[in-house]
């Protein structure tokens, strides 16, 4: 009924015909004896809607819902009723006794029943609440609906129509005459119109309790247990989980110092019991060239339990690009044995070695390097972890440029043999 409310209290500027369209839009046909009962209850309690343009709202569409039949076709008719029955307001007080409108609603509401509608479609509630006020009238006398209510068989307007299908038992007649009146029920019930199963009516509000099921003797009763005790029991044999903030404390060294033989066991411990640590002790890609350096060991613990996190490429991107070392070459290597990486990856970290050992202006440490890169390349090919012939061409260069370093020479010896098997 979210929709109804806003429909009800928009601050716009409608006329009461635009307001019907879009009710009549936002609720079919079969909906909206279920909106207009929430319409009735607005009506009933003004001050669940305290302005004056809103209420205009709730009464035009109580009333224009139904209007393409006689009055006594609109259930809501009765409410409508004791609403024109009821004094009006007191604009002096906040006091909003049931059913009580406001001059400008209750000459608003004497036009609707009057048979203006059409006209008032036009209007906006502002229009009329001016054309009210303007009236000669300040206290109309309610229209004659004594026979319209009791041509529906309503005696007493505080009880909507659509509740009851009989007249309620007329208090002045004596116990005497009750067979009487069980005579008289029973003709009215009789003379009630039958109608077909195609006939369209509103679900009734309230669905009667149905029956309890008969007990039986083989049945199992449902015990309730007065007194409840629940006992927390502990987990003698379950082993201490590691707090959050050690495991973190303990990564942050790794990244400033090389740790001690059992810290370093410690955290890969702690990493490979509780593989959800990893998120939450800071390691970024940013540290992982210091964890590198520093620890390489934790740094291949701490990239294997990010194999399946989506931010894996951001590491191979950062071993990719730092500098050629021992421990980088070990890291990789040892990821190359543990898992399977992706091949552009190898390919790309091979050409950095490559390139690395080009650039080194120093002899010695450039033969050092092509030492390592030129065993690292054989541990690779041997384990059969890359594919040689996609980098052939490139390898065999570097070898033949460095062909005075044995590990060059056993390098390319090994590419040929692997060429010739190939062939």
């Amino acid at each position: 009924m979210d929709q109804l409310l806003a429909l009800v209290t928009a601050k716009d500027n409608l006329t009461f015909g635009a307001v019907f369209k879009r009710f009549t839009s936002l609720f079919p046909i079969s909906k909206r004896f279920n909106a207009c009962s929430y319409l009735a209850l607005l009506a009933e309690h003004s001050d669940l809607v305290p302005d004056v343009n809103h209420r205009l709202r709730v009464i035009f569409l109580l009333f224009r819902t139904y209007s393409d039949g006689p009055l006594t076709a609109n259930p809501f008719f009765a409410t409508l009723c004791q609403c024109l029955h009821t004094p009006p307001l007191n604009p002096t007080t906040d006091h909003h006794p049931p059913y009580s409108l406001s001059i400008q609603e209750l000459v608003f509401l004497h036009q609707l029943i009057d048979g203006k509608v059409a006209q008032l479609e036009s209007e906006t509630p502002e229009k009329v609440q001016h054309m009210a006020l303007t009236q000669p009238l300040m206290h109309p006398s309610p229209p004659d609906t004594a026979s319209l209510l009791a041509s529906m068989n309503v005696s007493d307007p505080t009880e909507p129509v659509f509740t009851r299908l009989l007249p309620y038992p007329d208090k002045h007649v004596p116990s005497s005459s009750s067979a009487a009146t069980a005579d008289k029920s029973r003709v009215q019930l009789q003379s009630l119109p039958s109608y077909s199963e195609s006939s369209t009516f509103p679900a009734p509000s309230i669905i009667p309790t149905p029956p309890a099921l008969p007990m039986t003797d083989d049945e199992l009763l449902w015990i309730n247990p007065t007194q409840i005790d629940y006992t927390l029991l502990w987990d003698t044999g379950s082993q201490p989980l590691p707090t959050k903030a050690e495991s973190k404390q303990l990564f942050q060294r790794a990244c400033e110092q090389q740790l001690l033989p059992e810290e370093q066991e410690s955290l890969k411990k702690q990493l490979e019991d509780h593989p959800q640590l990893i998120y939450q002790i800071g390691f970024t890609p940013d540290s992982l060239q210091l964890l590198v350096d520093r620890n390489p060991l934790i740094a291949i613990e701490c990239l294997l339990k990010m194999m399946e996190s989506p931010r894996i490429t951001d590491y191979f991107s950062v071993l990719v690009n730092m500098d050629m070392s021992l421990h980088s070459m070990e890291v990789v290597n040892r990821l190359t044995t543990a898992c399977e990486l992706p091949t552009e990856f190898i390919h790309l970290y091979i050409s950095n070695c490559i390139a690395t050992c080009e650039r080194k202006e120093d002899k010695y440490f450039q033969h050092r390097l092509v030492r390592l890169v030129c065993v690292f390349l054989q541990s690779l090919i041997r384990n059969k972890l890359i594919d040689v012939q996609v980098m052939l061409t490139e390898v065999e260069a570097f070898c033949i440029e460095f062909s005075k370093i044995r590990e060059a020479a056993s390098l390319y010896r090994l590419l040929q043999n692997f060429h010739i098997s190939k062939t």
